[in-house]
């Protein structure tokens, strides 16, 4: 099967013979400016998948791309349904090329079960190869473009995933045809895709750019639109779909959203970008967590705040959502029949003391941490790293700037750095002790 097939050129402008070639080349297509009729961009989605445009939707294996591109994203085209947004869907058809899912047991259900109009949704078959595998070839010839012309009122186009159907040596012209079609038949096409796992991580917890997608060049430039699936880490029954690009459009919220009873339940309140590609977690959820981890680390008894901050910084948990969080769970008090120092401790519980505590006081292995040098672990900072207690336990003043949580990161690692200091000086002070014995 050849690329004849589907030859896309343009055909404005002029072609000819090349002067200085005289092989029968094409000459290059040119237009001048002036004769283009400026239009505004259509969309499928506003902000998010352009009509004649390529999308793309790219997460790590096993965290539902196919059953939200193929399943809800189609069911709402195809039945002109709302996106998760509120904004309106224009009613038409979808073409779905599954590289690996069967239509009985996998696609025709899963479109039932979000609502689909079925006599709108087509499924590209003659997909495999002689090996029942996929045919890599199928998306340079003519078979997709046959089945474009079947159906002329598809409005979506689903390619899943994308790596079935081409290999990195035929990425760049493949991609160049899937945008020829796109742009002729007018239709989006959302191609799945895989994501490495530190890239998805990266862009989920970061929004830092368009990813790396797995073994295909060209495939980010190529989309005018990138979104990026992924599991929240606080949560893993709890998807996050975020945008990484989009050249067409504003970069929009992303979104979260859960399975329940087969089928994508989207959560009403949108995910924020914040500061410099950061995205902001919920303040409230991220402070609802902090005061969890709290209350299970302070369960056995009173422990100072820095050796608190330190486990908390190492599960996760952000010093500003620690300091708003504990005034629900626990409270300070000072030890002075002892040593003077500050503690925290439960509310309602009476003990001064704890086994944690007293190897935190000498310097014990249950802190466990990681020394700067990369070997062993290190003494937790026993003076500096107590943190004065406060009375600005304000629940309703919740951090949402990424920007205050920056500024808390740089305290807490001056807190660290102090603490290396003091950690040394408690050695001295131990020294001195043995030598006085």
């Amino acid at each position: 099967m050849t690329t004849e097939t589907v030859a896309l050129r343009p055909e404005v402008g002029c072609q000819g013979t090349s002067k200085k070639g005289g092989h029968g080349r094409p000459a290059p297509a040119v237009r001048t400016a002036a004769d283009v009729v400026a239009e505004p961009v259509r969309w499928l989605w506003k902000d998010h998948f352009a009509l004649g445009k390529i999308a793309v939707v790219a997460g790590v294996g096993n965290v539902g791309k196919s059953l939200l591109v193929a399943g809800d994203f189609a069911a709402r085209v195809s039945s002109g349904s709302t996106w998760p947004d509120g904004s309106a869907s224009p009613a038409g058809d979808v073409l779905i090329a599954s590289g690996h899912d069967s239509a009985a047991d996998t696609l025709v259900p899963r479109l039932c079960d979000h609502g689909a109009d079925l006599k709108r949704v087509h499924l590209l078959e003659d997909v495999t190869g002689p090996t029942g595998e996929p045919s890599r070839a199928f998306v340079l010839g003519g078979l997709l473009d046959r089945g474009l012309r079947q159906c002329p009122g598809v409005k979506l186009v689903v390619i899943d995933p994308l790596s079935a159907f081409l290999n990195a040596a035929s990425s760049r012209a493949g991609l160049a045809v899937l945008q020829g079609l796109a742009s002729r038949c007018g239709a989006a096409f959302v191609l799945v895709t895989e994501l490495r796992e530190s890239a998805a991580a990266k862009a989920a917890a970061t929004g830092s750019g368009p990813p790396a997608v797995t073994g295909l060049p060209g495939l980010v430039s190529a989309a005018r639109s990138v979104w990026v699936l992924s599991c929240d880490a606080d949560d893993p029954l709890r998807r996050l779909f975020m945008p990484a690009k989009n050249n067409l459009g504003t970069l929009a919220r992303g979104y979260a959203w859960r399975l329940a009873d087969g089928k994508v339940q989207w959560e009403p309140k949108r995910m924020e970008r914040a500061g410099a590609g950061r995205m902001a977690a919920d303040p409230a959820r991220a402070r609802r967590l902090a005061a969890a981890f709290i209350a299970d680390f302070l369960k056995d008894g009173p422990r100072m705040w820095g050796v608190i901050e330190a486990h908390a910084k190492r599960a996760g948990h952000k010093p500003a959502a620690l300091e708003r969080g504990r005034g629900g769970v626990a409270e300070p008090f000072k030890r002075t029949e002892v040593d003077g120092r500050w503690l925290w401790r439960l509310i309602g519980d009476d003990r001064t003391s704890s086994d944690g505590d007293i190897a935190d006081l000498f310097g014990g292995d249950e802190v466990g941490l990681p020394s700067r040098s990369g070997g062993g672990t290190r003494r937790q900072p026993t003076r500096a790293a107590q943190v004065e207690p406060d009375d600005e336990d304000d629940d309703d003043d919740d951090f949402a700037e990424t920007d205050d949580d920056e500024d808390d990161q740089e305290d807490c690692d001056e807190i660290d750095d102090d603490g290396d200091d003091d950690a040394e000086d408690d050695e001295d002070d131990a020294d001195d002790e043995e030598d006085d014995e």
